[in-house]
């Protein structure tokens, strides 16, 4: 049974991968909302991400981008975080506080919609004002079988989990 399961998971998760990588093929390297838009037709995706993609082109020194659209790299718009820390069992004087600890496993159930289970730790408010989660940190799992999967935070997550929240070593920020 446990071997069929694992299985099926295995299996949905090559498809999801595979739907993830044809959709960030046909946005980001063929530019199809845009050139469905520069038609006059709908792109046929709700208001937030529609508004992302323009309905024209130009030229950039790689060569036709979106109108609009910058040439960047990643280190222009994402900072390295501190790494995260696991924390303690008990409450210490440095450390009064419980937050839940995100895990990679954590991060990914929350990017599904599903409340998770991450662990009670204890940590000094020092640390813990490091590896708050702000809006849009992207973590990154650091260990496991889905070690790379990756969770864009958004402040609904917060809601989610009921307790504060910091990352764990598991993850990468």
């Amino acid at each position: 049974k446990i071997d069929e399961k694992i299985e099926v998971n295995q299996e949905k998760n090559y498809t999801l991968q595979s739907i993830t990588k044809t959709i960030f093929k046909s946005w980001f390297v063929n530019f199809d909302p845009v050139k469905i838009k520069s038609k006059g037709l709908s792109i046929n995706l709700p208001n937030d991400l529609d508004k992302l993609f323009p309905n024209s082109f130009e030229n950039s020194e790689l060569g036709k981008i979106p109108t609009g659209w910058e040439i960047v790299s990643l280190g222009d718009i994402y900072s390295i975080g501190k790494g995260g820390i696991w924390g303690s069992d008990n409450k210490q004087n440095d450390s009064p506080k419980s937050f839940s600890c995100l895990r990679g496993v954590d991060c990914h159930k929350l990017a599904i919609g599903e409340m998770h289970d991450a662990p009670k730790r204890f940590i000094k408010k020092l640390h813990y004002e490091e590896r708050i989660p702000q809006q849009y940190s992207l973590l990154i799992e650091g260990s496991g079988s889905f070690c790379g999967r990756s969770l864009l935070w958004e402040k609904k997550y917060h809601q989610l989990t009921g307790k504060d929240v910091f990352y764990s070593n598991f993850c990468k920020r």
